[in-house]
């Protein structure tokens, strides 16, 4: 596969893809875990994820969360998320998380993949090569992976490196949070 931009460009701002881990507790949805991939259009940089030590304690990991997306907060990064309802689900869970300060999302820019795949490959098959989290590779059909939520942070990252040479360049429309 060719490269989406061939000569790297250490002037383009840092991607991040984030994964959040769900379950209903009451019947309200909670944010139970998360994984964030920061990367460029070349290479991720770097994974975090939140502890797994089996904690339900939502504070905590929203606070860990939010203090992993500070480091690039305000420095024109795109978020991307599977869908619009990820992105409402987070900012939902930290306006209702007791802190000192209140959290924010402000200083990002906001990209939907789901959104973005249901515009312009609305067929929902589209199947790229992707390293599953085993370290196999294989096929997967996009739109059903994102639609299962059986993904991780990295394969954001590869989803978003794959259907941009199908989108328009206005078709990633960035949204400011």
């Amino acid at each position: 596969m060719s490269e989406l931009y061939p000569v790297p460009d250490k002037s383009r701002t840092s991607w991040c893809f984030l994964v959040l881990e769900t379950e209903e507790v009451d019947n309200i949805p909670q944010i139970v875990g998360w994984e964030l991939a920061v990367a460029n259009p070349h290479r991720i940089l770097r994974i975090a994820e939140s502890p797994t030590n089996n904690s339900s304690d939502e504070q905590r990991i929203l606070s860990e969360l939010y203090t992993q997306l500070q480091q690039y907060q305000h420095d024109n990064t795109v978020l991307h998320t599977v869908d619009d309802r990820s992105l409402s689900l987070l900012r939902t869970r930290l306006f209702v998380a007791e802190t000192e300060k209140p959290y924010s999302l402000r200083g990002y820019y906001h990209i939907a993949l789901q959104d973005v795949l249901d515009l312009f490959a609305p067929w929902q098959t589209v199947v790229l090569d992707t390293i599953d989290e085993t370290g196999s590779s294989g096929a997967c059909e996009i739109g059903h992976r994102l639609r299962d939520r059986s993904f991780s942070a990295e394969s954001l990252w590869t989803i978003r490196r794959h259907v941009a040479p199908i989108v328009p360049v206005d078709g990633f429309q960035l949204n400011p949070l």
